[in-house]
C-alpha cells in the first residue's frame, strides 16, 4: 500500500481522536502538526503544550515577560481590538518570530493569527477607552507621539502617529 494525501486526510481524525484521550489523561495538550508523504512513508508532526504554574501558556507568559520591550502594556494581554471591521483577542508574544510576533484569537471563529506590534499598538490607539501613548513610547520614539490625538468626525476614525503624518481609518 503507497501513503498518500487521501490516507494522511483519512487518518488525521482517528489521530486527533486517540490524541484527545492522551491529553485528558496526562494534562497536557496534544495536536496534530502538519503531515508529508513520500511513496512508502508519511509522517505527521506532533505539537505537546502545557501551562505553566499558574495556568498561563508560553504565549502569555512571554508577553507578560517582553510587552515592554516590543513597545506594549502588559494590561493589553486578553484585550480586545478591532483591526479592519475584525475583532481580535491579544493571546500572547511569540518572540522567536520578528516581522509578526503578537498572537491574537480571531473572534469570530476562534482562529489563531499572528500581526505586527506597530498593527497592535496602532489598534490600541485607535480605541477612545484607551487611546494614550504609554509613556515609555516617548523614550522609545523620541517624543513626537500625542498623547491625546484620537478623535472622531464624520464618520472616520483618526488619530495623529507623530506630528509629522496622519493615520486615517474608516469606520
Amino acid at each position: 500500500m503507497e501513503i498518500t494525501r487521501q490516507v494522511l486526510k483519512d487518518l488525521r481524525p482517528q489521530i486527533e481522536d486517540a490524541l484527545s484521550e492522551l491529553s485528558e489523561k496526562h494534562g497536557i495538550k496534544m495536536s496534530v502538526g502538519n503531515g508529508s508523504y513520500a511513496g512508502l512513508s508519511g509522517h505527521f508532526k506532533l505539537l505537546l503544550t502545557t501551562t505553566g504554574e499558574n495556568g498561563e501558556t508560553a504565549e502569555q507568559r512571554d508577553f507578560n515577560r517582553f510587552a515592554d520591550d516590543y513597545g506594549m502594556d502588559k494590561t493589553w494581554l486578553g484585550m480586545i481590538i478591532k483591526v479592519n471591521g475584525e475583532s481580535y483577542t491579544i493571546k500572547g508574544i511569540l518572540p522567536k518570530r520578528r516581522k509578526n510576533p503578537i498572537l491574537v484569537m480571531r473572534n469570530r471563529d476562534g482562529s489563531e493569527r499572528v500581526m505586527t506590534t506597530l498593527g497592535v499598538r496602532q489598534a490600541m490607539l485607535r480605541d477612545p477607552l484607551i487611546g494614550k501613548v504609554p509613556p515609555h513610547w516617548e523614550d522609545m520614539l523620541g517624543g513626537d507621539y500625542l498623547a491625546n490625538g484620537t478623535h472622531f468626525r464624520d464618520g472616520v476614525e483618526s488619530y495623529i502617529v507623530k506630528e509629522s503624518r496622519a493615520t486615517t481609518y474608516w469606520k
